[in-house]
């Protein structure tokens, strides 16, 4: 049995500590209570893609694991995290519609989420609108601080400590191995062994109780998700090129535009704005497992994006199958797949 330290308090972090600690390893968890875009993202998981109304990648096998995951914190934690909630796409036009309309026709893979439905809730969109199942949400925050109220009262085998880490400081004594899961906190340590993380800008309304009175999350290329206090989540904006977590200007009007067309919303409504930095990889996978023989100890979690929710938790899986076993890195996430990586 490995003692392991998990630097990163995040989504990521919390996944890799959970399921290194589920394997039977002693873990370490270290945070150094920066800003977390975990804590600001709505925690949304969806598995289709609308820009071109196909399955998101590797779907099903997403999914299953991240359901079995979730539910095996809930049993541990006590707190109710997975929510499934199903996801109104109103078409933007008519040609979107009549591919919606082909891939349901054609039985295309992604035909077995989604469904044309009319006017859903009252509604009425000039184009029409479809229906997707297998989507919702997780509750991020509530996990985080009772994974973190767990590890904190001393559980067999896992412990919580404030603190940094950098790549300069090595292993620290006392551990077999390190996984680094700080998301944008990496970037300048990973950039060093030619591995991007790319910061991507992402802000998200809160709006008061009762200004979203549906059980559908409501996507018009912004989306509007319900929450159980009778409360709604409103996001989110992408935007690349932005290395801090401060609000934008003008990203209130453009969150909001979709929905006061149909006269939904306005920002009399809202209670919160908050933004945040999601880490993303260049191909949009995520970034898991050893990147060096001559540094064996050591192993990085990263570039979930914006599925982390979805995504995270078979790539934690991944990260300890091969942290623990022989099982070799997959390819489609090994870190070091891109052509710019050097070895240090």
């Amino acid at each position: 049995m490995a003692r392991w330290l998990v630097v990163g308090g995040g989504l990521a972090g919390t996944l890799a500590a959970e399921a290194l600690w589920h394997a039977g390893e002693t873990v370490v968890q270290r945070d150094a209570g920066l800003p977390s875009a975990s804590r600001v993202a709505a925690g949304m998981f969806n598995p289709v893609s609308f820009r071109r109304v196909v399955e998101v990648w590797e779907a099903e096998e997403h999914r299953t694991v991240a359901a079995q995951v979730y539910a095996r914190f809930e049993r541990l934690l006590g707190g109710v995290y997975w929510h499934e909630v199903p996801v109104v796409r109103a078409f933007p036009n008519a040609d979107y519609a009549a591919v919606w309309e082909a891939r349901l026709a054609e039985g295309h893979a992604v035909s077995k989420w989604i469904e044309r439905v009319d006017e859903p809730g009252g509604l009425s969109f000039a184009h029409g609108a479809g229906r997707v199942q297998g989507s919702g949400w997780v509750h991020v925050p509530a996990l985080l601080d009772d994974w973190k109220a767990l590890a904190q009262n001393q559980p067999e085998r896992l412990a919580w400590e404030s603190g940094s880490w950098q790549w300069s400081d090595g292993l620290p004594a006392g551990y077999d191995g390190l996984v680094d899961a700080r998301g944008v906190g990496a970037v300048a340590d990973l950039r060093q062994w030619g591995i991007q993380v790319n910061p991507n800008h992402g802000e998200v309304l809160t709006l008061r109780p009762g200004a979203w009175s549906h059980s559908f999350t409501l996507n018009a290329n912004k989306w509007v998700l319900p929450q159980p206090d009778g409360r709604a989540r409103l996001g989110a904006t992408y935007a690349w090129g932005i290395e801090d977590d401060r609000i934008q200007q003008a990203s209130q009007s453009e969150l909001l535009a979709p929905f006061t067309t149909w006269g939904l919303f306005n920002s009399d409504d809202i209670e919160e704005h908050r933004a945040g930095l999601r880490p993303a990889s260049p191909d949009r996978r995520p970034m898991v497992g050893k990147l060096s023989l001559r540094h064996p100890w050591y192993a990085v979690l990263n570039g979930l994006g914006t599925r982390g929710v979805l995504v995270g938790p078979r790539a934690a899986q991944d990260l300890a199958r091969q942290l623990l076993t022989d099982v070799p890195q997959r390819d489609l996430t090994n870190p070091t797949r891109f052509r710019s990586f050097n070895e240090i």
